[in-house]
């Protein structure tokens, strides 16, 4: 038995001497390990900071971007008659605002003609921004009857603006190519063939922002629609007609509501050569800006692709090393 005991004995001392050398050896194993992890993990870290605040600066740019590449939303003005009011009381309201108008050039009420504007008091509005727009009677023989306003503005030594206005339910699809024909770049129209009432980016051939007379049932939801698709649209102001007729104590809310709607993004009160102006990509800088993000962009993802690569390898040591 003794014997037995004798042998037992140094067996279970070498067989514990191995389990101490294999933990020895799984801990220094272990510990070369962490090491080789923690170096790994650091320089990793170092790229990843890299990358991480590329990804951060890119974010940044596309929202710097985003802001300054929205346009200005626009809405504009527009005097269905040369009326002498525009000045006496209309010009007044708007330059406190700091707001522009349009004044609408009709073959029958034209500047010096009996209850229009004065030439002199229309140049003078001119001079300070207003705008000018053709307003359409006849838009089944608009070839002649542009003929025939030319003429007239000759006669009166006033520069044709290209900008036209067609009544409610006059303009059509077909006389697009002819408005553009004969030197327009601008048509107001009703919505008549499911034409947006809310007018986009210009870019190049006829723009056609909508209308709607300046006091019809829901304006105030239909400008806040506007600023919020940086769009473009037409209120129409008359002395004559039922549907747009102007009332001073109305319309002066109205300026006031625009003022307010001012704070939901930017919005300009303008004419339709610079509203078109303000809505060409070509033209506002939006085109440049944008071909200078794309390349800065691209050349920010190229940086983080890299690091992410670099890194990616550095991990990859560490997989084959463990």
């Amino acid at each position: 038995m003794r014997s037995k005991v004798r042998w037992r004995l140094p067996l279970l001392l070498l067989l514990a001497a191995a389990l101490g050398i294999t933990l020895l050896v799984i801990e220094i194993q272990d510990r070369q390990n962490k090491r080789h992890l923690e170096t790994i993990q650091t320089e990793a870290a170092a790229l990843e900071r890299q990358r991480d605040e590329l990804v951060a600066r890119r974010d940044r740019n596309e929202r710097d971007y985003q802001a300054r590449a929205k346009a200005s939303a626009t809405e504009q003005l527009l005097f269905l008659e040369a009326d002498e009011r525009i000045y006496t009381q209309i010009a007044p309201l708007l330059r406190q605002e700091g707001y522009l108008g349009t004044i609408g050039l009709r073959l029958e009420l034209l500047p010096g003609d009996p209850g229009a504007i004065e030439r002199a008091h229309l140049d003078e509005l001119l001079a300070e921004g207003w705008e000018l727009c053709l307003i359409c009677d006849a838009p089944e023989g608009f070839a002649d009857w542009d003929g025939q306003i030319s003429r007239r503005l000759e006669e009166l030594q006033l520069e044709k603006p290209r900008a036209v206005y067609f009544h409610d339910g006059q303009f059509s699809r077909a006389l697009k190519e002819t408005v553009a024909a004969c030197g327009y770049s601008v048509a107001i129209h009703h919505g008549e063939d499911a034409d947006p009432l809310i007018a986009g980016d210009a870019g190049e051939g006829l723009w056609l922002p909508g209308a709607h007379p300046w006091n019809f049932t829901g304006v105030r939801t239909q400008i806040s629609s506007n600023i919020a698709k940086n769009g473009d649209q037409v209120f129409t102001v008359s002395f004559r007609d039922e549907r747009s007729l102007y009332e001073d104590y109305a319309f002066e809310n109205m300026l006031a509501y625009l003022k307010e709607c001012e704070s939901e993004g930017p919005l300009a009160l303008t004419g339709p050569a610079r509203a078109r102006e303000l809505h060409d990509p070509a033209k506002n800088g939006v085109a440049e800006l944008t071909a200078q993000w794309e390349r800065e962009d691209a050349a920010l993802r190229a940086q983080i692709r890299q690091l992410n690569e670099q890194i990616q390898a550095i991990y990859d040591r560490w997989d084959e090393g463990a």
